[in-house]
């Protein structure tokens, strides 16, 4: 394991740490163990550090509140929250490809363009009618 993941780990033992019981309680023993054992015990990390945390330390830490420690009324409005973020992400960037794409589109050469062919309309025949027809035909022959 590399040195940062292991600054990670170290980072979310320290601020995990800090929590009162009851919090710490709701965070599974096993995630516990885990960030025990792979953090690196030699990193000092204090309260003034908090500013500096990894990227990595902060979206994990937004997990572990999200998935055990809010109850279930805010992690709804928690999930709704970020399923608007990701709507709203699409939605510009699919305004930004729209922009790219049209500033990036060569003018169409109508020149190329075959004259439309004459349309002939389509009479719609009910299942009697061609029942009919096909009754005159094989008495004609």
């Amino acid at each position: 394991m590399s040195r940062v993941d292991t600054r990670v780990y170290s980072e979310l033992y320290y601020i995990i740490n800090m929590l009162t019981e009851e919090n710490r309680n709701k965070i599974p023993t096993r995630l516990m163990n885990l960030i025990e054992q792979n953090r690196d015990t030699e990193y000092e990390f204090s309260i003034d550090n908090m500013n500096h945390l990894s990227p990595d330390t902060s979206k994990i830490l937004s997990v572990i509140y999200t998935d055990y420690i809010v109850d279930e009324e805010e992690r709804k409005i928690i999930k709704a929250k970020e399923e608007m973020i990701k709507r709203e992400l699409t939605m510009s960037d699919n305004i930004k490809f729209k922009e790219e794409m049209s500033h990036n589109m060569e003018p169409l050469d109508v020149s190329v363009l075959e004259e439309p062919k004459s349309l002939q309309p389509y009479e719609k025949k009910n299942i009697f009618k061609i029942f009919i027809e096909k009754l005159k035909k094989l008495f004609k022959k």
